[in-house]
């Protein structure tokens, strides 16, 4: 897992624009309920969110990880936050931005692994422990892998 989400990072360092996403604010979260400190918005979270495998023949795994992305959009006037303003993309921009670059793009990691969305949550306003007042909205992604398994 720590390999895919390193993998994911890398991904989306690469296809968000760097002008609207800061290196930064693409992080490998330790939890979903709550921004780290300091961070800037729009910002994207990478969490693990398990995996299922399935055993075939010749040491031969097929596994299926999940990987949570949690979408941070700073409170702003009206439905900014949700939908986009001429300040930030909101979460629903967001949540577009993320699929156009982990979609249909190989993942630099053995077997090139594809993702797709397979589940969005509703965007939901939070207030964080640090009393900011945040619009998050999380979006699951499977990646299928093979894993072989050394007997020797």
């Amino acid at each position: 897992m720590n390999d895919l989400l390193n993998a994911v990072r890398e991904v989306l360092l690469e296809g968000l624009d760097s002008a609207v996403y800061r290196a930064a604010d693409i992080y490998i979260a330790v939890a979903e309920d709550d921004p780290p400190v300091g961070m800037g918005f729009p910002a994207v979270g990478i969490k693990d969110g398990g995996e299922t495998v399935s055993q075939q023949s010749c040491n031969v795994d097929d596994v299926t990880q999940r990987v949570k992305l949690v979408l941070w959009a700073a409170k702003s006037a009206g439905s900014g936050q949700v939908q986009g303003d001429a300040t930030q993309p909101g979460v629903l921009g967001t949540e577009k931005d993320v699929e156009r670059a982990l979609r249909y793009k190989p993942l630099p990691l053995r077997g090139e692994p594809f993702g797709f969305k397979v589940a969005s949550s509703a965007s939901e306003q939070l207030v964080s422990a640090a009393g900011r007042i945040v619009q998050q909205k999380i979006v699951t992604f499977e990646f299928l892998r093979e894993r072989q398994w050394d007997t020797s």
